[in-house]
């Protein structure tokens, strides 16, 4: 037989479990969803969501753009931009972070025919952290290949474009870019 302590904790485990369970899922499913964001219109400069889709083309597949993401989320949006490649499609991905004088976006575009291109968002030029957009710059480089590896110094760096040329023709033919230096 049972004790009246035992059937009382009994009932109030089952009480917070009827009750406090779904909430917790919902919050953890809520973490999930913010660590692995594709919504490109929170980050770097305003109109910049539209110029990776101008590049990438609208039928690119979006492998996300994170804010300093995890190591999970690195190897997700890795596995996304291997698929995207191998089937011969356009990509776009990326992430914001922060290096030692300024946050900074890295961005990965692989164009409907094959061109990879890098883009690179300075917030502020001069390393003295400003936001306000004054000095910041935008780089464009054509590149030949990929590297599933850190490509930068900041936190949540998950690819490395390489053998890359600057393509100012690219900035220059962007819609709504910030001035450049």
């Amino acid at each position: 037989m049972i004790g009246s302590e035992a059937v009382v904790r009994i009932a109030l485990l089952t009480a917070f479990l009827i009750c406090c369970l779904p909430m917790l899922t919902a919050c953890a499913s809520l973490s999930t969803v913010a660590s692995a964001s594709k919504n490109w219109s929170e980050y770097c400069y305003e109109g910049m969501a539209a110029d990776v889709d101008a590049l990438a083309g609208a039928d690119a597949t979006d492998c996300g753009f994170y804010r300093a993401p995890e190591r999970a989320t690195q190897r997700s949006a890795q596995a996304c931009m291997r698929e995207a490649i191998a089937a011969g499609r356009a990509f776009k991905t990326g992430y914001v972070t922060s290096g030692h004088d300024s946050n900074y976006c890295d961005i990965a575009v692989r164009r409907p025919d094959g061109q990879l291109l890098s883009l690179f968002y300075d917030f502020d030029t001069t390393g003295q952290w400003g936001a306000g957009g004054g000095s910041a710059a935008l780089w464009a480089s054509r590149c030949r290949l990929v590297r599933y590896e850190a490509g930068t110094i900041g936190m949540g760096s998950f690819f490395d474009l390489d053998e890359c040329t600057e393509a100012p023709d690219i900035v220059r033919s962007l819609v709504d870019t910030p001035a450049l230096p």
